[in-house]
């Protein structure tokens, strides 16, 4: 069982609607999204939504999973925050030196080079 599992599980239990879960929130093919569905129930041995026409219902067993795998999603959101570095960028200063590249290959190097060093922030 892959967390994708469990994602998509989830999205289709609030949706009630496999199509549109597929569509509109996990931008996925349907027929992919049903088969991942189907897994996982063959994978756990139990039914997890009633099928009627285009909605699906949770079943007992189905509610029991979406709390447990909501709080296992939450966990390891959390745990993926807590162990990943800060988004901050890092700052960083670079020193480029053309003067001399240019001063081989033209014979009169532009004015606005005519510093030894350039820096970029």
């Amino acid at each position: 069982m892959e967390l994708r599992h469990l994602r998509y599980f989830v999205v289709v239990a609030e949706m009630e609607n496999v199509s549109r879960a597929a569509t509109e929130k996990l931008h996925v093919a349907q027929p992919s999204l049903r088969r991942q569905i189907c897994d996982l129930e063959d994978e756990l041995g139990v039914q997890l939504f009633e099928r009627t026409g285009k909605r699906v219902n949770l079943t007992d067993a189905g509610r029991l999973f979406l709390r447990e795998a909501r709080t296992l999603l939450e966990h390891t959101d959390e745990v993926v925050s807590k162990v990943r570095p800060s988004r901050r960028p890092v700052k960083r200063n670079y020193t480029l030196d053309i003067r001399r590249r240019l001063g081989r290959s033209c014979r009169r190097p532009c004015a606005c080079f005519n510093s030894k060093r350039l820096r970029f922030a």
